[in-house]
């Protein structure tokens, strides 16, 4: 027999039921609908106008659908109804439940039907998120649970993301936290930063942090952007910028496109 599907069997055993009474009263339509309304639990169900041996199947599909609800652990189920072998098949599929809902810390857990072997998994599990919710810096993490090699493990991980902040010049990084054999690299990252925002242009460009060298570069980069920008004829354009044979150039390609606009 096939196990883990009371359902199925019920419906089989009602559909068989359906059919042998469909065949001995063939002519009873409505009786048929209100038997099947009355199996199914429905609101439709007549019950006066059963017959005892109705009733009785009726009883059975009652039984088999509290039963199910009762393994569900649904809110309508009536333990009273269940035999002695449901109940106890009812508080092994419970007790199972429970222990995954406990592992997994949902608010459903009912510690109090633990085991003592159950208990020890579940606090190791407990113990296990607390772990990665202070790795990942959550507000529910709980210090005092983790153990000093924990802690190390969380303090490193959050040393090195600061680390990274820092390297990458977001604003969660907190620079009094570094140690100072890192504070050269980060310093090297924060100035090429600078570099890179003068060389393109950028607000954030402070040519006090440059070199001489860099300097050269970048007043390279900006006589470049802002022929560039003077060709086409960008409002960003300082003619005073350009050489002779640049304002010539500037000037030749505002004529080409002053004679395509009047063509």
């Amino acid at each position: 027999m096939t196990k883990g599907k009371p359902g199925a069997l019920l419906w089989l055993f009602l559909s068989g039921s359906l059919l042998l009474i469909a065949q001995q009263q063939p002519n009873r339509k409505e009786d048929i609908a209100n038997l099947e309304a009355c199996i199914k639990g429905l609101s439709a169900c007549n019950i006066s106008a059963l017959s005892s041996a109705n009733l009785t199947v009726i009883s059975q599909a009652s039984k088999k659908r509290n039963y199910e609800r009762c393994l569900n652990s649904q809110s309508t189920c009536d333990p009273t109804r269940l035999s002695p072998a449901e109940a106890a098949t009812v508080k092994t599929a419970f007790l199972s439940r429970n222990v995954q809902h406990c592992i997994d810390g949902m608010a459903s857990c009912d510690p109090l039907s633990l085991s003592k072997a159950d208990l020890q998994r579940v606090n190791a599990a407990m113990k296990k998120r607390n772990v990665e919710r202070c790795v990942s810096e959550m507000s529910s993490c709980n210090p005092l649970l983790l153990t000093k090699e924990e802690l190390t493990q969380v303090n490193n991980t959050a040393y090195r993301r600061n680390l990274s902040a820092c390297t990458s010049g977001l604003l969660s990084c907190n620079p009094t936290e570094l140690r100072p054999e890192d504070l050269p690299s980060v310093t090297a990252a924060f100035h090429k930063r600078i570099y890179n925002a003068c060389m393109s242009g950028l607000a954030a460009c402070d040519p006090l942090q440059l070199t001489p060298a860099e300097m050269s570069q970048v007043a390279i980069a900006v006589k470049k952007r802002n022929l560039d920008q003077c060709l086409v004829g960008l409002p960003g354009c300082d003619p005073s910028l350009l050489t002779g044979p640049e304002a010539a150039n500037v000037a030749q390609a505002y004529r080409r496109r002053h004679s395509k606009n009047t063509q």
